[in-house]
């Protein structure tokens, strides 16, 4: 999932929005290209690119170029090392001494400071564990150990953005959601700290007392996989933390369907996230909206974002794939998608097809119950942000359009879903000739 944006890709788009504005030679007389550059400059301050001057368009509006909010969102995605003209990001403990990650080693998260009031904090992913062994396994990596980050900082942006970015580490195995009091002791006797809830209110925390995240402007709460996953689970936490701050959620490859395996399928996916919700003690932070829908013995179904995307009170942005490469693989378990790679037969392919209209006839009517929400779904097999445009946007510029367009508001689109024409019954679309490849 990782993928390199260079420094010169984030410098020209911080240095688009700082060139000047420059007058084009027209067919006409010089009187009237004079005419034409005195109106701009002067006599037009709606076209004017001096924030200060033109509050109207800030810093977030940025005439068709991509904001500052957006690059900083698409460079926390981005999984990269240091270059020689990027500095690492600074690793800082929470203050909460019982914010552990699995194996108790305190937790802690990087952060890229910058003066503005704008925040992009974005949340690791990395699959979940739903039993003592699963849990185990992990607990002694970077996926359930603090102590593996210290030598593996991220860079901040080449050219720094005004935006502070926040990279939160994961490490509690169940998208920040675990809420176990006491550490849970495993047959031989070790100890498991399954403490992601505080991991999360930790970092908010430490970011307000230490870092001015109380006086954000602009917050976006984002994250890929098990960080997408995250983002539903907790961007309305944010929201009521920060209630004088702008908080957009903007969750990646996050949108797991409420789906049992199919027919290839050998283990129940969703009797792995109901063993989570019982070994996390999750329960315990799930949206009280939401479970009081569903009986006690059900309410681990609130783990699914089809279950709790219409009670989010912030605004939100899916970036997702109908035909997600982790759920035809993990959940539905379709055999072609198997690594290494083979050939669909007739009935894989239905169940392919199938599971792509099931996510759309979900995700679409809980996006048009609210019209502040958005999407962009693509129709490639990938677990990542598809590169091919929908309505002549990626996804970057599908969610700058839509966050600059006030969250959907006024009329300005908020849902982009390929329809993939070139493929016979709409997708999933050739990943040789379309999609970017599996990984």
């Amino acid at each position: 999932l990782s993928r390199e944006l260079s420094g010169s890709e984030v410098d020209k788009g911080v240095q688009a929005r700082r060139a000047p504005n420059r007058c084009n030679w027209v067919v006409g007389s010089a009187i009237g290209v004079v005419f034409l550059c005195v109106t701009l400059l002067f006599g037009a301050p709606h076209l004017r690119r001096d924030p200060a001057k033109n509050p109207d368009l800030g810093k977030h509006q940025t005439l068709g170029q991509q904001s500052d909010l957006s690059l900083a969102l698409k460079f926390a995605y981005e999984e990269r090392h240091r270059t020689t003209d990027s500095s690492f990001a600074e690793f800082i403990y929470v203050d909460d001494v019982t914010a552990l990650c699995l194996d108790g080693s305190k937790y802690g998260y990087y952060l890229c400071p910058s003066k503005s009031d704008d925040w992009v904090i974005y949340m690791r992913g990395g699959g979940v564990c739903w039993s003592e062994e699963s849990c185990l396994s992990r607990s002694g990596t970077e996926l359930g150990s603090s102590k593996h980050w210290q030598d593996k900082h991220p860079a901040c942006p080449p050219q720094a953005l005004p935006v502070n970015i926040v990279k939160m580490g994961y490490c509690d195995g169940a998208s920040f959601l675990s809420n176990r009091e006491e550490p849970f002791t495993t047959h031989d006797g070790e100890k498991l700290y399954l403490r992601g809830h505080r991991n999360f209110q930790g970092t908010i925390e430490s970011l307000i007392a230490k870092h001015r995240l109380g006086d954000a402007k602009n917050v976006i709460l984002a994250g890929g996989s098990a960080g997408g996953l995250s983002t539903w689970m907790n961007v309305d936490r944010l929201g009521k933390r920060l209630p004088n701050a702008r908080v957009l959620g903007v969750p990646i490859s996050g949108f797991f369907l409420e789906h049992s395996g199919g027919e290839w399928g050998q283990n129940d996916f969703l009797d792995k996230i109901s063993a989570m919700a019982d070994l996390h003690h999750a329960l315990d932070v799930l949206m009280p909206a939401c479970k009081a829908r569903h009986a006690e013995a059900e309410a681990w179904r609130c783990i699914f974002p089809q279950e709790v995307a219409a009670d989010i009170s912030p605004p939100w942005f899916a970036i997702n794939s109908r035909y997600d490469q982790w759920q035809l693989q993990h959940i539905m378990e379709i055999p072609c998608i198997q690594h290494p790679r083979k050939s669909c037969s007739a009935e894989m392919d239905a169940a392919i097809q199938q599971y792509g209209q099931d996510f759309l006839q979900i995700f679409k009517p809980i996006v048009e119950q609210n019209k502040k929400n958005g999407g962009f779904i693509s129709a490639c097999i990938v677990h990542d942000v598809s590169p091919t445009p929908v309505d002549g946007s990626d996804a970057w510029k599908a969610f700058d359009l839509w966050q600059q367009g006030g969250g959907g508001q006024g009329g300005a689109q908020r849902l982009w879903v390929d329809a993939c024409p070139q493929v016979e019954g709409g997708g999933p679309c050739d990943p040789a000739r379309v999609c970017r490849p599996f990984p």
